[in-house]
């Protein structure tokens, strides 16, 4: 494997490779050689931490115009999503992947999946959501009531936005790429994708519906295969680290009152 230049030491972040038949932490391939392993880290400014707890039920992480922006942090098995593009397994395991519609969000937010994979949105909330496609007709609105699921077959090579005409601030995206090995950190960051045949492969990591990473991997009979840990960059208008000494917006005075007509 093809080292990369030595990088300033920042707070360690998430994750490890993984293989097909996808929930968080699995992977989709079959059993061959090696294991590939990794781990990611913060950029430089981020927040002081990319790893956060899970959010609290129905968290909007939308700017509400009163209080100041927090750093983003990374929650890895729903937010980052990985795929070893290269020579396919010789048997892989059959194409589904099963995304949970829970406390108004996606889990995982982020995959990577073949063409002609299987994906079926349960929804474990108390209430219906309605995802669709962004500019993509192939998944049209539709209702999914509590403890249903939906299913769509996904053929076309891109990434789709997928929002939720009944809860605005949900998204997700789904990256349909042909790979051999794909799949979620564990929630500890961890990445590990087991089974993986020697040969020539490109590492690439999903984020904010965005390829954020690529690198070459070559894996050899019989060895272990450890990738230097990565850094992930804060998305585009992402807010930065909180400063010690910001405070939040001051409101607007409110005009000064106007005398009665008349008054003495």
């Amino acid at each position: 494997m093809r080292a990369s230049p030595s990088r300033p030491q920042v707070p360690r972040v998430v994750v490890a490779a993984v293989a097909f038949a996808l929930s968080a932490g699995a992977v989709w391939g079959i059993a061959a050689a090696v294991d590939v392993r990794g781990a990611f880290q913060a950029a430089p400014g981020a927040a002081p931490t990319l790893i956060t707890p899970r959010r609290p039920a129905f968290y909007w992480e939308e700017w509400n115009g009163f209080l100041a922006p927090r750093a983003r942090t990374i929650d890895p098995p729903r937010d980052l999503a990985f795929a070893l593009v290269g020579p396919p397994p010789a048997q892989q395991a059959e194409a589904r992947v099963t995304v949970e519609l829970v406390d108004g969000s996606l889990r995982p937010a982020s995959i990577v999946v073949r063409p002609g994979t299987t994906v079926r949105f349960e929804n474990r909330d108390e209430l219906a959501h309605e995802l669709y496609g962004v500019d993509y007709p192939a998944i049209g609105p539709e209702a999914t009531s509590p403890n249903a699921a939906r299913v769509v077959t996904l053929s076309d090579v891109r990434i789709i936005e997928i929002r939720d005409r009944r809860v605005p601030h949900l998204r997700g995206y789904i990256a349909v790429t042909p790979v051999a090995y794909a799949g979620n950190p564990a929630a500890d960051g961890t990445m590990t994708i087991t089974g993986v045949a020697a040969g020539s492969y490109t590492l690439k990591v999903l984020f904010d519906g965005r390829w954020v990473h690529e690198q070459p991997v070559e894996v050899v009979e019989g060895r272990e295969a450890t990738i230097p840990p990565i850094r992930i960059e804060p998305p585009p208008g992402a807010a930065p680290a909180p400063s010690t000494t910001a405070s939040a917006p001051t409101p607007p005075a409110a005009p000064a009152p106007t005398p009665p007509a008349g008054g003495r």
